[in-house]
């Protein structure tokens, strides 16, 4: 009876194996190209076209492909080359590669018939123009409003390591540093009054501690505006229910271009419980309805 076992299980191995040799991934192009391109263009709310390389499938069990480029109109395209995706029962992986040294992984851990429960996003250099947008558009299909998409330029480097569900008992942690950043004038500088922004130095680095949300530095500046975060949170497993408290502190070089502006008036209304020394306006957050004000 084993050795009848051992021959079935050899066959269905060499079947399997010839039927990875034999596929026509080819006919997966398509398919491949039209998910792609939706999947984008839900995102980013802009019309992507995208076309992949033939994809093949490696020893790993995972699907392969020399390059995905998407194009939209008004917009730059996206191009990523050697990309693998992994779809194991518990854990999801992607990596790409942008340029010549960008490169991105991405995980999802699961539980069968269960929702994911935690994501893990890893950057290198990664371009910021290409993965805001990314990120925006993720927001918004959760159901989160975004009155507005911000325009960076330059490279992350770092990570998101994040629950997806268990939030009280939850550990984490987020660290990301940006190079050569700069947010081009756009609608949103334009109601503030102002121009172009060069940020140095920029980082973002917070930590979960069992439901605890440290911030360790919070930290964006530039020669005409400053943005500052320190404090905690509570996380409970109604996000709603979260309480904490976060202390942020901005400053915006004043002009007659800000005293002017639609938001400059209003954002030292409503943002500006109180001044400190070095002339930073200063809120606290115990809520988060308190983000509403």
């Amino acid at each position: 009876m084993k050795r009848k076992l051992k021959y079935a299980a050899l066959g269905l191995g060499l079947f399997s194996f010839f039927l990875v040799i034999t596929f026509p991934f080819d006919r997966l192009v398509t398919p491949l190209n039209r998910l792609s391109s939706q999947v984008l263009s839900q995102a980013t709310g802009h019309s992507f076209e995208c076309r992949m390389g033939i994809p093949q499938i490696s020893w790993t069990l995972s699907v392969r492909s020399s390059s995905l480029r998407c194009e939209a109109p008004r917009m730059p395209d996206i191009e990523f080359r050697n990309l693998e995706l992994r779809l194991l029962p518990w854990k999801h992986r992607l990596s790409l590669r942008q340029g010549e040294d960008a490169q991105l992984s991405a995980s999802v851990w699961m539980r069968p018939w269960s929702p994911p429960r935690r994501t893990r996003l890893e950057l290198d250099r990664f371009q910021a123009e290409t993965l805001l947008p990314l990120v925006f558009g993720a927001i918004r299909m959760t159901g989160t409003p975004v009155a507005f998409d911000l325009e960076m330029q330059g490279r992350i480097t770092g990570l998101v390591d994040l629950p997806l569900r268990d939030f009280e008992r939850a550990n984490g942690e987020v660290q990301l540093r940006f190079e050569d950043m700069k947010i081009p004038r756009q609608a949103l500088l334009d109601l503030i009054g102002l121009q172009d922004l060069s940020v140095d130095p920029a980082v973002i680095h917070a930590r979960i501690d069992r439901g605890h949300v440290s911030i360790e530095e919070v930290r964006l500046q530039s020669e005409t505006a400053a943005i500052e975060l320190e404090g905690g949170w509570q996380l409970t497993e109604n996000l709603e229910e979260s309480t904490g408290n976060l202390l942020f502190r901005w400053r915006i070089q004043e002009s007659d271009a800000t005293r002017r502006s639609f938001l400059g008036p209003l954002l030292r209304q409503n943002f500006c419980q109180s001044v400190d020394p070095q002339g930073f306006c200063q809120i606290r957050f115990a809520r988060l309805s308190d983000f509403g004000l």
